[in-house]
């Protein structure tokens, strides 16, 4: 499942593979421009035991860009 969450206003992308009873939880560092892709192979490798969720901070990959600090939304 691939879908926009929206935040204060703004539209973060998050992607889901698996179905386990665990959930990991993937956040990229800063510098990798579009996680979902970067990840991919890695979440769908977990996805075949755990529940994978990832979250594409905004400014990258497909989520809204903003001119707000990235730590925390006013």
């Amino acid at each position: 499942m691939e879908k926009f969450v929206e935040v204060h206003g703004y539209k973060n992308f998050v992607y889901c593979y698996g179905q386990g009873s665990i959930t990991l939880v993937l956040l990229s560092g800063s510098g990798v421009p579009f996680p979902s892709l970067e990840y991919k192979a890695l979440a769908k490798a977990l996805a075949k035991t755990y529940q994978v969720i990832g979250i594409e901070k905004l400014g990258y990959g497909r989520s809204d860009l903003t001119e707000n600090n990235r730590q925390r939304l006013s």
